[in-house]
């Protein structure tokens, strides 16, 4: 069992929301309410060497009354399993998601959890998500995640930077490394069909292609979901 912890070491973010059930929020360095107890700014999650380290002053430690835990702890106790039980659902979850077939693919951008956008010759952009049993050449359901989440969620307090393409996100970034650039999947007429939660209480600045279909997508952002 301890080759289990050595191979999810590194993967506990992605293992905890897979398994567990937790969002991006509830995965970040900064003290919020604790998902085992409840409560306000008691627990953060601080990850140290991929470990999935936590710390809750009210539920942590080894004796549940205050302190540290790790990855493992905040799956067992998240979901009751027994570290065999753990140990195996992490197994099938590490080995259960086959090489995606981007052969030919010109540029490939991970969203993460089982959900890529590709780029083929001749600007033909198309997503391609892991079902839990194939790879299929469409987009997940609603509501999508954002590019960069994992980027947006580890920098809670930079400003965010919100742009059409994967492409163009990531000469945002390079452009404006003191922000997260992002951006969200299959284009304008999709911009509904994403996830805008995690900007709640974010500085956003909206960034639109110089068209009208761009300028007409982000001003219906603009009110929903940036403040």
């Amino acid at each position: 069992m301890s080759g289990t912890i050595d191979a999810a070491r590194g993967r506990w973010p992605d293992l905890l929301q897979q398994l567990a059930g937790m969002t991006p929020d509830q995965l970040t360095d900064r003290h919020q309410p604790c998902p085992l107890c409840g409560g306000t700014d008691r627990y953060r999650f601080d990850d140290k060497d991929g470990s999935g380290s936590w710390f809750c002053n009210q539920c942590g430690g080894r004796d549940q009354s205050g302190g540290a835990g790790s990855g493992m702890d905040l799956l067992m106790r998240s979901t009751g399993w027994s570290y065999v039980e753990a140990c195996q659902r992490i197994d099938a979850a590490l080995g259960a998601i086959p090489d995606p077939p981007t052969a030919g693919a010109e540029q490939v951008w991970p969203y993460g959890n089982g959900f890529l956008v590709c780029r083929f010759p001749g600007k033909k952009i198309r997503p391609l998500w892991w079902d839990g049993t194939a790879w299929r050449w469409k987009a997940p359901p609603e509501p999508r995640p954002l590019y960069r989440l994992d980027a947006l969620c580890q920098r809670p307090d930079a400003p965010v930077l919100i742009v059409e393409g994967e492409k163009t996100a990531d000469a945002a970034q390079r452009l404006f490394p003191s922000a997260v650039a992002i951006t969200w999947p299959s284009g304008c007429k999709a911009i509904a069909k994403a996830d805008w939660s995690p900007l709640a209480g974010r500085r956003c600045v909206l960034w639109p292609d110089a068209d009208d279909v761009g300028m007409a997508a982000m001003a219906k952002l603009a009110p929903r979901k940036c403040g």
